[in-house]
């Protein structure tokens, strides 16, 4: 369809109609009714509701006169003489609209192209199509609430288009274009880590894991300087794994990845944890896989067939489904080139957390609360992966129909279960994982060295003492364990640990005795599970009084615990040893990884340790846990934004599921919940640096429900709450929740709080374009801080006030607050950042058209920067200094400086560094 008038939007407002381009027009106000109407081209418009947008300070009567005279000179220019009135423009009494089929937009190109991209084999040609028509922001040089809203949301689009593109291109090879599409989504948003890890991968990819870690390195310090903040864990990930050989293998292969025949394969989503792939996310085992060989084989074959989507291991607990499952699936990277993702639900009791419980697996954070299952989906959506959801039986009655429907919506998924019992979920493929073959009483030291169940048993008591050796004489006693214990793995290594101590022949007596008792005491039980408590509690029997209360009390602790905590909660202060003790008899798993040792019990262990405590135990040690983690969330705010942030915070996530734990048994207490609202509200930097923002808000939430008392702790609830909120993209709810705080701050007269708060409002505001209002609340922010003396807070927001306004073109204004925040950098002794004000200032020179101020604040500068030896600094230093050489005339001193900012721009970008 050929349309009279194309008008473009991106980059500033043009109206062209085969040779004749409009720029200019009769007021700024007609060039935006103009730029209003084109924007929203899909419905007619009220005249009073484009007077009260347009001038909203005029009374009804001036208002409508303005817009008839913009309306009158737009047709003037777009309605020539020998064109029919109302051809481009269609107004009556009531309503004004552009003329459908009179006029095509870029904006609409734009956005048909990302919906073209959606297609099947066109997404590269119309993302190309896309990331070409976006000239620029959306009319610069509007500041209008309405224009800055969609300003923002197009922005988004185009980086989203440049972020696919990236991926796209990398995927097929094509890395000299993908690599230009990297480097045009960098500058848009600096700190968007998204952009970062792209570029990082696509190194990766080339062959240059030097320039990918320069990359991270430049991220890193980017976020120190700029938001005082590390890395997220994703990337800190992706950047750990770059030094994996077997990553750097199949890097390369991006765009060659081997499939399984059968498998549909659409291709990967932009935060698909396909690009990253890899069998890490499997559990790290310590100890030797016996036996299996038959189970192994079959499991592999369900897996790769593509008929086979689902398949549940079942058994007992302690038979080794979670042991068959990794073992497996450590040899199906090449069937499951999307990634084998192990998912831990043991310590899941909640239906609703499986999607966290996945995303987490996945490495990936939570975009958004709403979408939850679509990010999943999305996230799934790549080349064959494998999902496995281990210890799912406890959540399975409300969680397998949203494994049923992710299969559904995620064609290239596979998913294996491990649970006590089958889902019953349509094509679901039930594998039952029996217990290993026992010995034949008769079988000799020889023979029995071949059988699966005598291997576990004798491995593992060679581990606690090395010279253990069966012997012909003492083959009979082993074989009778095994055939006792029925092969159950878990009985197997309990059993084993008790080597140091007892013979094969007192093991067999007492294990015995122990049937016995179960027998009458536990008739409901089958009799391998009573085969695996028989082992437990034998075990547990041989402990000494105060270890047995001790490991009894271990069973508060979900997801593992530390010494520290162990002291605390169980009132032991020689933790350590019995830690220790409880480890040498296998009634307790130690991991390393992580700043602190973790020690951690088995989930049926931990059961049978539960068992073993009173109802007022339970309520003492639930006490004490919620007390010990209430106290290490109250000084999380300080150590997650100290130095050692990244141990702190992996510190915290290892600790998740106790922290949550303690923040459930706080809040079902009717007594309780204002602390738990003000636990909840100490977690701020753990909810937001974890990805858990929509949990730490929806809990403040409904905390805040339940405590209406106007005081400190409920202010600094809605203060926390509202910053979740704006991390979740809700910035109407940001709004409400921060200005309740900042409200309840100022009748409570905590000054500093309320400056804070303002801040946080006027970042909000800024967001959501509206520009006075975030002016407003930076100037008191900032001169609050400047009162108390607090020098860099100022400089900080009056900076932000800087920046906005030189936007704004309101270059006199920008370049007071410059001038005061160098000032108040210098009184600080901030160099780095008083060196960065020095450059805007001289840009802000510079569109001024004062190029002896420009040139003299770019020179400060650089000195500074050379001093630094800010490698950035300085070539955006010389860069600016070779445009002011170039405006006053001068182009070989233009030429000199300009090659040099290039020449380390260019070095940079070989190294990564850009």
């Amino acid at each position: 369809m050929n349309y009279p008038w194309r008008i473009e939007l991106f980059g500033g407002l043009r109206a062209v109609s085969g040779e004749r381009v409009l720029t200019r027009f009769r007021t700024h106000k007609t060039a935006s009714l103009l730029a209003y109407l084109a924007l929203f081209p899909d419905r007619p418009h009220l005249r009073e509701e484009l007077c009260d947008l347009l001038w909203p300070e005029a009374d009804l009567d001036a208002g409508r006169m303005n817009l008839r005279v913009a309306l009158n000179s737009l047709r003037r220019q777009m309605e020539p003489p020998g064109t029919p009135h109302g051809a481009v423009l269609s107004a009556d009494r009531s309503k004004i609209h552009l003329t459908p089929g009179a006029c095509l937009t870029d904006i609409a190109e734009f956005e048909a192209a990302l919906a073209a991209s959606m297609r099947a084999g066109a997404e590269e040609e119309a993302l190309t199509r896309a990331v070409s028509l976006y000239r620029g922001d959306l009319l610069p040089e509007i500041y209008d609430d309405w224009a800055a809203g969609e300003r923002e949301r197009l922005a988004q689009a185009h980086l989203g288009a440049l972020h696919r593109l990236t991926r796209l291109l990398t995927e097929t090879g094509d890395f000299d274009r993908a690599l230009d599409h990297a480097h045009r989504a960098l500058p848009l948003d600096p700190l968007c880590e998204k952009s970062h890890r792209l570029l990082m991968r696509l190194y990766a990819a080339m062959g240059r894991p030097d320039a990918a870690h320069n990359q991270f390195q430049t991220l890193t310090q980017l976020l120190r300087v700029e938001m005082n903040a590390v890395p997220s864990l994703k990337t800190r990930d992706l950047a750990a794994h770059l030094d994996d050989p077997a990553a750097e293998r199949e890097a390369p292969a991006l765009g060659t990845s081997s499939s399984t025949p059968g498998r549909p394969q659409p291709p990967p989503s932009p935060e698909s944890p396909a690009a990253h792939a890899s069998s890490d996310s499997l559990p790290v085992t310590w100890t030797r896989f016996f036996g299996r060989a038959e189970e192994r084989e079959r499991l592999t074959a369900l897996l790769t067939d593509p008929q086979t989507r689902l398949v549940t291991l079942t058994g007992p607990g302690g038979n080794g489904k979670t042991r068959l499952a990794v073992e497996a699936a450590r040899g199906l990277s090449k069937p499951f080139p999307g990634g084998v993702w192990f998912v831990p639900l043991a310590d899941v009791a909640d239906p609703r957390l499986l999607g966290d419980a996945i995303l987490a697996a996945l490495r990936l954070p939570r975009a958004s609360p709403a979408d939850l299952w679509a990010q999943i989906v999305a996230a799934l959506a790549g080349p064959p992966m494998l999902l496995i959801l281990d210890n799912f039986e406890q959540i399975a009655a409300g969680a397998a129909p949203a494994v049923l429907s992710l299969l559904g919506k995620a064609p290239a998924l596979t998913c294996l279960v491990t649970s006590r019992r089958r889902l019953d979920m349509p094509g679901e493929c039930e594998m039952p994982v029996a217990p290993l073959p026992v010995p034949d009483l008769a079988e000799t030291a020889e023979q029995l060295s071949r059988s699966a169940s005598a291997q576990v048993f004798v491995d593992r008591a060679q581990a606690v003492r090395p010279d253990f050796a069966v012997s012909d004489r003492s083959a009979p006693d082993l074989a009778a364990l095994c055939r006792a214990l029925e092969g159950v793995p878990l009985a197997l290594e309990l059993a084993a640990a008790r080597i140091r101590a007892l013979s094969l022949a007192q093991m067999r007596v007492r294990l015995d005795q122990r049937f016995e008792l179960l027998a009458s005491r536990r008739g409901d039980k089958g009799t391998r599970h009573r085969s695996l408590w028989a082992a437990i509690e034998w075990s547990y029997d041989l402990l000494p009084a105060h270890l047995q209360r001790f490991f009894a009390r271990l069973s508060v602790f979900r997801g593992g615990l530390t010494l520290e905590a162990a002291e605390a909660v169980c009132e032991e202060p020689a933790a350590l040893e019995s830690l220790a003790q409880l480890r040498a008899n296998s009634l307790l798993l130690a991991e390393d990884g992580l700043p602190d040792l973790r020690f951690r019990l088995l989930e049926s262990l931990r059961e049978f340790a539960w068992e073993q405590l009173s109802p007022e135990d339970r309520e003492d040690a639930g006490e004490r846990h919620a007390a010990f983690f209430a106290a290490q969330a109250a000084w999380a705010d300080e150590v997650l934004q100290g130095p050692d942030q990244g141990d702190w915070l992996r510190r915290f996530e290892a600790d998740a599921a106790n922290l949550l734990l303690a923040l459930d048994w706080l809040t079902d207490r009717p007594d309780r919940a204002a602390e738990a609202l003000a636990m909840t509200t100490a977690l701020y930097h753990f909810w937001l640096l974890s990805g858990r923002q929509h949990e730490g808000r929806a809990r403040l939430d409904s905390l805040l429900v339940r405590l209406a008392a106007p005081d400190a702790a409920r202010a600094d609830a809605l203060t926390v709450a509202g910053n979740l909120a704006e991390a979740e993209g809700d910035l109407p709810g940001a709004r409400v929740r921060m200005e309740d705080g900042l409200a309840l701050n100022l009748r409570l007269g905590r000054e500093e709080q309320a400056a804070r708060g303002r801040g946080d409002l006027g970042i909000i505001a800024s967001r959501q374009g509206r520009l006075p209002e975030a002016v407003a609340h930076w100037e008191a922010t900032t001169a609050y801080w400047q009162g108390r003396n607090e020098p860099r807070r100022a400089a900080a927001t009056l900076n932000n006030l800087g920046i906005l306004e030189r936007r704004q073109g309101d270059l006199d204004a920008a370049q007071r607050r410059f001038v005061e925040c160098l000032a108040l950098y210098r009184q600080a002794g901030d160099t780095q950042r008083a060196a960065s004000v020095l450059h805007n200032l001289g840009l802000t020179a510079q569109d001024r058209g004062d190029l002896d101020e420009a040139e003299g604040w770019l020179e400060e500068g650089l000195t500074l920067q050379r001093a630094l030896g800010n490698v950035r600094g300085i070539a955006m230093a010389l860069h600016g200094l070779g445009a002011t050489a170039q405006k006053r005339g001068r182009f070989a001193e233009a030429q000199v400086f300009l090659a040099e900012s290039l020449t380390i721009f260019t070095r940079m970008e070989d190294t990564g560094g850009i």
